[in-house]
């Protein structure tokens, strides 16, 4: 059955993705079974039933339901990841039909996330120290102005990661957020940082 067939496919994925991706193909695989299943609702559901118009279907199906367009792409890119799968495998090749690409909306492109300024940091800053409801940030907002880190690597910080005399700051692979990071950094630092702390 589809099912079946699904679970090999997520068994093969497994040897090469992390643990979450197979989870949230599965979740995928299982809204699409689902949904296929209100279309046949007896009977078992067969591998002829996978093709670029079901896919559609689904994608239209979901966005009807009020998940977010990404949401519906992704997981209609999960069925037809299957598909190609399934159509070339040696054991289940047969048993599907030529893989077709469907016709989904283009993602829409986000919104550039812009940095603040120079000027508009300073700005920020004075702000929060002449009428901030909260004036013991305006060091931590310094320290994030001068070294970029964010705001949960700023707080986190340990006086044995600050080298005054060396002019740097250690960053701790605990603090780092990507793969880079996460090996540890030294930040060099202008002593105007210091000055202002």
């Amino acid at each position: 059955t589809l099912g079946d067939i699904m679970g090999a496919h997520l068994n093969s994925e497994a040897r090469l993705k992390s643990s979450k991706t197979i989870k949230n193909k599965e979740t995928a695989l299982i809204s699409y079974i689902a949904f296929l299943r209100v279309k046949r609702p007896r009977g078992r559901l067969m591998p002829d039933l996978v093709d670029e118009r079901s896919i559609e279907q689904f994608y239209d199906h979901l966005i009807a339901r009020s998940l977010s367009h990404g949401t519906a792409r992704h997981y209609a890119t999960a069925v037809k990841i299957f598909w190609k799968w399934a159509e070339r495998s040696r054991d289940y090749g047969d048993l599907f039909e030529r893989y077709r690409e469907p016709e989904l909306p283009r993602a829409k492109k986000s919104s550039v996330t812009r940095s603040p300024t120079w000027s508009q940091l300073d700005t920020l800053i004075q702000q929060e120290m002449t009428d901030g409801p909260h004036p013991q940030y305006v060091k931590l907002m310094i320290l994030q102005r001068y070294t970029g880190l964010r705001v949960k690597q700023a707080s986190l910080l340990l006086w044995s990661d600050i080298d005054i005399d060396g002019k740097r700051i250690r960053i701790r692979p605990e603090l780092g957020k990507s793969s880079l990071e996460k090996s540890g950094r030294i930040i060099p630092v202008t002593p105007h940082l210091f000055e202002e702390l």
